[in-house]
């Protein structure tokens, strides 16, 4: 295995090993069981009690029971990717809102007006600032709905940052335990 191999294979074992618990660490250390951890990874655990503890337990002797403390379980009511997906939905809505809407308006509009009866030059005058304002109210709705759906999407995305980093620091400050 070249060194870049080794280097990379060791910081993620590292990471792995950091992130389990001292307690965890020490059953490891005192089993020393080859069979299960490689040398490297038994360096690795070696220097992490070390940088934790300060001493080394001794090798070899069954490690104590360990006390679990009783954890609340990991309970989520929702799933990330279903809010990942309603916030995609949203932003697409929101799109959507803001360009169907006023044209939907517009053609209705169109429409309604080109099939008047005796429609006339100068009858179309008098209509027209009608058909703007009804445009334009269905622009400023649609705009609205796009508003609204683009801060709901991006509501989620946020209150899912907020509860990953919730429990990233949950996990953090159980493994400093």
């Amino acid at each position: 295995m070249n060194d870049a191999a080794h280097d990379t294979r060791i910081k993620l074992i590292r990471q792995e090993m950091e992130l389990k618990r001292t307690e965890e660490l020490i059953a490891i250390w005192k089993r020393h069981d080859t069979k299960d951890w490689t040398n490297d990874a038994l360096e690795i655990v070696r220097a992490i009690l070390l940088e934790r503890m300060g001493t080394l337990p001794e090798q070899g002797e069954e490690p104590m029971p360990i006390a679990e403390k009783i954890l609340e379980p990991e309970d989520t009511y929702h799933d990330p990717q279903v809010i990942a997906r309603i916030a995609s939905w949203a932003r697409i809505a929101s799109w959507g809102a803001l360009v169907i809407i006023p044209a939907s308006v517009w053609l209705n509009q169109s429409i309604s007006l080109q099939a008047r009866p005796g429609l006339t030059l100068e009858n179309i005058f008098l209509l027209v600032p009608g058909f703007g304002l009804g445009v334009l109210s269905s622009v400023v709705n649609g705009a609205l709905y796009f508003i609204v759906l683009q801060a709901v999407a991006e509501g989620l995305y946020v209150l899912l940052d907020i509860e990953d980093s919730t429990r990233r620091a949950r996990r953090a400050a159980e493994k400093r335990d």
